[in-house]
């Protein structure tokens, strides 16, 4: 006889992490040059191109290569004020052309180290650079 909690599911993010984990493994099972592992595959080669580009453009900061298939960068302004509001332009500008970005919080401390390594280029109003 099992006990309720044996068979239940923690009611948390980390419950829920692992439930999603778990269907998404059921549907697509990991399999070496499988359908889940080559699309994860093309995932991590699209964000290391799109990185590349941002991270040649003098127009961008490019904090972190991707470990994954997430790039991080934001738009190179004179303060990271201005950063924060053509960030914010951009994401509002994409989501209109059907593209979900997201944004985060970087601590600003790090983004000013960063950014020493760059002369700052303003640029008005941010773009949005296609794959």
């Amino acid at each position: 006889m099992s006990c309720i909690w044996e068979i239940s599911l923690e009611c948390s993010r980390a419950g829920a992490s692992a439930v999603a984990l778990w269907a998404t493994l059921e549907m697509f099972p990991l399999e070496p040059k499988g359908n889940f592992a080559t699309d994860l595959s093309r995932c991590r080669d699209a964000a290391l191109k799109l990185y590349a580009r941002l991270n040649a453009d003098n127009r961008f900061i490019t904090p972190l290569e991707p470990d994954l298939d997430i790039v991080i960068w934001a738009p190179k302004a004179a303060s990271t004020r201005e950063i924060s509001r053509l960030s914010q332009l951009t994401f509002e500008q994409a989501e209109a052309q059907d593209l979900y970005l997201a944004t985060f919080s970087y601590p600003s401390h790090l983004i000013k180290r960063h950014s020493l390594r760059y002369r700052w280029i303003p640029i008005t109003p941010p773009v949005c650079v296609p794959v």
